[in-house]
This record gives structure tokens, C-alpha cells and sequence, in this order.
């Protein structure tokens, strides 16, 4: 098995039965790595997991760091990411954020912040499983996005 199959066999095994089918394990693992990143109540990364997933905001993120936010910003400026529209004042929102998020990035392990959650018995539970809360579930009925502004940080918790 390669370090890609074991990480979503591990992600599987922490979102416990049937989480698997319920959500995708590469969403849900970019969310593990984006809780080892931000502050809970983090509300430009949970922007950004809302409107672009938190994979694609995860990969859009690292590259910046690296590469600088030009595919960042464009991507948010495609999905109308609120706040977007001022391309100025966004784009000095998300330098920020990255001097922020930036030196714990270099630190993601997903597959060690797992294992270290099953060793006291945690599961992962995130936005789609049936284990997320009713009142962040509520919200979605409300209009908003399952995981969105309720949440305000890329969710991702243990039970």
C-alpha cells in the first residue's frame, strides 16, 4: 500500500461505519489538515473551505505560501468568494492569513494527527456525517451551507 491509500484507509477508519460513504475521505482529510493549521473560529479559512472546498482551498493555500497568492486570489475572485470583489483589500486579508497559517503548514501530518486521535479512541466527525451536530446540521436548513458561517473554521472534530 502506498502513503496516499494508507492515509484515506486511515481517514476511513477515523470517520467510523459508514462515514466513509457519507463523505468524501479526501475532503475530509484536507479538513483534519486544515484543523492542524488555523485557530477554531479561523473565519478566512472557513471561508474558504465553504466556498472552495477544503481540499482545493487546502492545495490553493500551501501553494501560496510558496508561490506567492496570485492562484489563490484568482480562484477566490472565480467562486466569489465574499469579499473578493476588493481585490486590495482581499488580497492584504489573505497575506495576512498566510503569515498566519504559514508556519504550521510545513508541519501537517494527517495521518499522525489520526493515529494520535485513535489511540484515545476519537472518530472524525465532519460536516455530512451522521455523528455532526443537529445545530450546525440546522443551519444548511436555514439556507446556509452544512459547515459554513455556524462553524466559522474549517470543521473538523473527534468524538
Amino acid at each position: 500500500m502506498n502513503e496516499a491509500q494508507d492515509l484515506l484507509g486511515t481517514v476511513a477508519a477515523a470517520l467510523g461505519p459508514g462515514g466513509a460513504d457519507a463523505v468524501d475521505p479526501v475532503e475530509a482529510a484536507a479538513r483534519v489538515a486544515w484543523s492542524t493549521v488555523v485557530e477554531p473560529g479561523d473565519a478566512v479559512a472557513g471561508l474558504l473551505v465553504q466556498v472552495l472546498g477544503a481540499e482545493r482551498s487546502f492545495a490553493l493555500v500551501r501553494a501560496a505560501v510558496d508561490d506567492g497568492p496570485r492562484n489563490l486570489l484568482d480562484a477566490c475572485a472565480d467562486r466569489q468568494v465574499p469579499g473578493a470583489e476588493s481585490p486590495g483589500s482581499f488580497a492584504r486579508t489573505l497575506r495576512v492569513a498566510l503569515e498566519r497559517w504559514g508556519p504550521r503548514l510545513g508541519r501537517v501530518d494527517v495521518l499522525t494527527t489520526l493515529a494520535a486521535a485513535g489511540t484515545v479512541g476519537a472518530r472524525l466527525v465532519v460536516p455530512g456525517t451522521a455523528a455532526w451536530p443537529a445545530g450546525v446540521r440546522s443551519e444548511e436548513r436555514r439556507g446556509g451551507k452544512e459547515g459554513g458561517p455556524m462553524c466559522r473554521s474549517p470543521c473538523a472534530a473527534v468524538e
